[in-house]
C-alpha cells in the first residue's frame, strides 16, 4: 500500500490523551472563570446590603442618641418673660440652663408640676438656684429668669444623660452642641 504511514497505536493514545486533556483543561478554566464572576457578583451584591445595613444602624444610633434629648420642651408660657424647661423624659438631663443669645440665665427655680404657666412671674423666681441647674429629674420643670427683662428667650442648653450636649430653641429645634463650646 503506498499511503501515508499514520504511525502506531501508542502514539494515537497519546494524541487523543493530550486532546482530552486540553479540553478538560480549557473547560476547568472556563468553568473557574464562570465561578469567579458570579463571586464577583454576590461580593458586589453583599457589598450593598452591608451598606444600606450600615447605614440603618447609623440612623438608628442617632435615633437613639436624640430620643432622650427630643423629650424636652422649651418654652414660654403665656403672659410670662420666664422660661419654662420641662423634662418628659424616663432620664434626668444634666446642666440645664436657659438661654437669652449669647447669655444664659442667672436664676432657676424648680416648678411644682401644679403650678399654671399662666401664674409664673418673673417675680416668681426668688432664691432658686444657680444656674445652670445640675439636674432635673424625669417629668421636672425648672423656669429660668434674668434680671434683664428686656432680653428675648432663645432656647435652653442641657446634657442628657449619656453626657451629650445639647440646644433646644423655642420652636423645637434640636441640635447637639460642640463638646468644646463654653457657656
Amino acid at each position: 500500500m503506498s499511503g501515508i504511514d499514520w504511525g502506531d497505536a501508542p502514539t494515537w493514545f497519546g494524541a487523543v490523551f493530550a486532546a482530552a486533556a486540553a479540553s478538560f483543561a480549557y473547560m476547568t478554566i472556563k468553568s473557574q472563570r464562570e465561578q469567579i464572576e458570579e463571586q464577583r457578583i454576590f461580593i458586589a451584591e453583599q457589598s450593598e446590603t452591608l451598606q444600606l445595613e450600615r447605614e440603618a444602624l447609623r440612623a438608628a444610633a442617632v435615633d437613639r442618641r436624640e430620643n432622650q434629648a427630643r423629650t424636652v420642651r422649651v418654652y414660654l408660657p403665656s403672659y410670662s418673660e420666664l422660661l419654662r424647661v420641662h423634662n418628659d423624659g424616663s432620664s434626668p438631663i444634666h446642666d440645664v440652663t436657659g438661654v437669652c443669645g449669647d447669655v444664659t440665665a442667672l436664676v432657676a427655680e424648680e416648678m411644682d408640676s401644679m403650678c399654671a404657666d399662666s401664674d409664673l412671674r418673673v417675680g416668681d423666681v426668688r432664691g432658686g438656684e444657680g444656674v445652670p441647674v445640675s439636674l432635673v429629674g424625669a417629668g421636672r420643670s425648672y423656669a429660668f429668669s434674668h434680671p434683664d427683662t428686656a432680653l428675648m428667650w432663645t432656647g435652653a442648653l442641657f446634657t442628657d444623660n449619656d453626657g451629650v450636649r445639647w440646644s433646644l430653641d423655642l420652636n423645637g429645634q434640636l441640635q447637639e452642641v460642640a463638646a468644646s463650646r463654653e457657656e
